[in-house]
């Protein structure tokens, strides 16, 4: 079992070894968000820009802490540098698939925006930390052949906490994405539905359990699939042309600028005291599968 206490999405994957490096003194963030990641990295997302942290000024050192962190490991950091960052992955791989049960499960398009979110409401063992960090960072754009190197055999545990996700009422009705209709009887049920607190537990498990449910979720065939329940703002891109797409549009305006900026202040972090000069017009190296 890993040895960090850490199950946080966005920050357990980042205290393992292979982040250490001469130019940090330890991990000292203890809990963070995404879009502090996400900025940290230079990065202002549409989702970011409309929420108003694209160019967010406070939270400064932990966004730095945070990209002295990720710099340790240049694979790593590399990729979320490049285009082929916060786009999501285009299809599970065969273990990932099959953890969920489903036929039909939730796109990695649609885990992001749960991992965005949601996730943080439905907390699991320490048992789980890597697997649930290692599908996040997977899930946010971040290659599976990195990943590897940070946790071996990441797919495995990965899918251990998606069975783990399966057997929460909150998550299995979301993505199991059936329609509801026939067996929700009063207002709280319906509530239930759109709300993950406590508050409609009581309403949430008596949907779960019940037959219309339960033989769905055995049988892994939704009779009436609906939408899943989404974000409003999307955390990632759907393919890489609709990034290419916001570059292009936004080339000469302050977030190209600030990616920019932020790629050469990594460079020069990481690669300059190692006797590299960053190459003109370089492009960071992508995941190798889109």
């Amino acid at each position: 079992m890993c040895s960090h206490k850490d199950t946080r999405s966005c920050t357990h994957l980042l205290r393992h070894s292979i982040f250490d490096s001469n130019h940090q003194y330890g991990f000292s963030v203890r809990a963070s968000t995404w879009g502090t990641a996400i900025q940290a990295m230079g990065l202002a997302t549409p989702r970011l820009v409309t929420l108003g942290q694209g160019n967010y000024r406070m939270k400064k050192a932990k966004r730095i802490a945070m990209r002295n962190r990720i710099l340790g490991f240049w694979p790593f950091a590399e990729q979320m540098l490049s285009k082929s960052f916060c786009v999501a992955q285009s299809k599970w791989t065969p273990t990932l698939q099959d953890s969920f049960g489903l036929q039909d499960p939730p796109s990695p398009y649609e885990m992001a925006h749960f991992f965005a979110d949601r996730a943080k409401q439905m907390t699991v063992g320490r048992r789980f930390g890597c697997g649930r960090s290692a599908l996040a960072w997977w899930c946010m754009g971040i290659g599976a052949e990195v990943i590897e190197r940070v946790v071996p055999g990441w797919e495995e545990k990965a899918g251990e906490y998606i069975q783990e996700l399966m057997k929460m009422p909150s998550f299995a009705l979301w993505a199991l994405g059936t329609d509801m209709r026939p067996v929700i009887r009063h207002r709280k049920e319906a509530l239930a539905m759109l709300r993950d607190n406590k508050k409609f537990k009581v309403e949430r498990n008596r949907l779960y359990n019940h037959p219309y449910i339960q033989g769905q979720l055995l049988s892994g065939h939704r009779r009436r699939p609906v939408p899943r329940r989404l974000s409003i703002h999307s955390p990632v891109w759907q393919t890489i042309e609709e990034r290419e797409v916001w570059e292009e549009t936004h080339q000469d305006d302050w977030r190209m600028l600030k990616l920019s900026s932020v790629r050469s202040i990594c460079w020069e972090t990481a690669k300059t005291p190692q006797g590299y000069t960053m190459p003109i017009g370089w492009e960071p190296k992508q995941r190798a599968i889109l």
